[in-house]
């Protein structure tokens, strides 16, 4: 019997209230009894409240260990952006336990190897990336936005020669054109020198 681990994640605490690593551990469990793996109860792994967008979680280290060891054919997960929400990390993985001999099973992803079906693999992880990087961006435009609104915010008095007080308590004054009609004062010291 193929002796397999199965490695779960979810990385916000709204999944994991919801339970949505239970549900994704007991479907791999499943899986894993119809496709005839043997998964021993301490390498069902599950990685709580763990980005996707980082390599190191305490469940994805034991899975590399077990690979490392020979100790397992198989490591099962729910999808590719499980294992990680990056593409470039999705196939350093794969590859990484392919040189120990270990297959990469996504119970949600095509399962034969197929050029067509390792495409549609390909794509699936870089819409994971894709996302993962939209949800990085609109964070850093809200946060953005909300400085340049800081910034921006400024107290104009009618009548105060248009001076305002900036968010930071600053005064700001409007800058003055000088004149063509400047004057140029001279003065004299004691020495005899003029100095302008």
């Amino acid at each position: 019997m193929k002796v397999a681990a199965i490695y779960a994640r979810v990385s916000s605490d709204q999944q994991k209230e919801e339970k949505t690593i239970a549900s994704q551990t007991a479907a791999l469990v499943e899986f894993a009894r119809s496709e005839g793996y043997s998964v021993p109860d301490e390498w069902v792994f599950q990685d709580e409240g763990y980005s996707g967008a980082s390599l190191v979680r305490p469940g994805l280290e034991r899975v590399r260990d077990l690979a490392a060891g020979g100790e397992i054919q198989a490591v099962l997960a729910l999808a590719p952006d499980r294992l990680s929400r990056k593409y470039a990390y999705q196939v350093l993985l794969i590859e990484e336990l392919a040189r120990h001999h270990v297959a990469v099973i996504f119970i949600k992803a095509p399962h034969s190897g197929t050029p067509e079906d390792q495409l549609l693999l390909q794509f699936q992880g870089m819409i994971a990336d894709d996302a993962e990087r939209g949800i990085m961006q609109s964070r850093t435009a809200k946060v953005a936005a909300q400085l340049a609104s800081l910034q921006h915010s400024a107290v104009h008095y009618p009548g105060s020669n248009n001076e305002a007080i900036s968010a930071s308590g600053a005064l700001n004054r409007p800058r003055r054109k000088p004149s063509g009609n400047t004057l140029s004062i001279a003065s004299s010291f004691s020495d005899g020198s003029t100095r302008r």
